[in-house]
């Protein structure tokens, strides 16, 4: 992943007119976080105030993609696969983390849409065997929700 600077790439973004601009907006603790680049998380601070532009302060919106943590997920899951083993990543993946995000997806339409690409990657990430395996392993009322969610027979 190539690495930029904050100000240059909210000007090239469009966030802002002119590179001082964001200079100006990093300086009062301005980020961005999204799926695509590495930034600064701002939920907890309150969006600052640019004097310079009544533009930046009705165009600027932060965007946190909530249903793109899958991806982070799964990269941890091939960590959590090598280091601890196959069990281990299963329960991380598919006991915590799928059901969580099937969970949220019942209510929220944009993780209703992610939930297939997280299918997929879970199904990348494990064989078939494997998942099986996990699977048959679960309680009844548990196994049934995961064949169910997993598409298993």
């Amino acid at each position: 992943m190539t690495r930029r600077r904050l100000d240059t790439e909210l000007v090239r973004r469009g966030l802002v007119v002119s590179r001082a601009e964001a200079q100006e907006a990093v300086r009062n603790g301005l980020g961005v976080y999204d799926s695509t680049t590495e930034g600064l998380d701002i939920r907890d601070r309150p969006t600052p105030r640019c004097s310079s532009s009544s533009r930046w302060q009705s165009s600027y919106i932060v965007r946190v993609r909530f249903e793109k943590v899958w991806t982070e997920q799964c990269r941890a899951t091939r960590v959590i696969k090598r280091r601890f083993g196959v069990r281990s990543a299963l329960d991380y993946l598919i006991g915590e983390k799928l059901v969580s995000f099937a969970d949220a997806a019942e209510q929220h339409p944009e993780f209703s849409r992610e939930l297939p690409r997280f299918l997929a990657a879970t199904w990348r990430t494990f064989n078939e065997f494997e998942i099986a395996g996990y699977v048959a392993s679960q309680r009844p009322a548990r196994r049934v929700r995961l064949r169910r969610l997993l598409f298993l027979r």
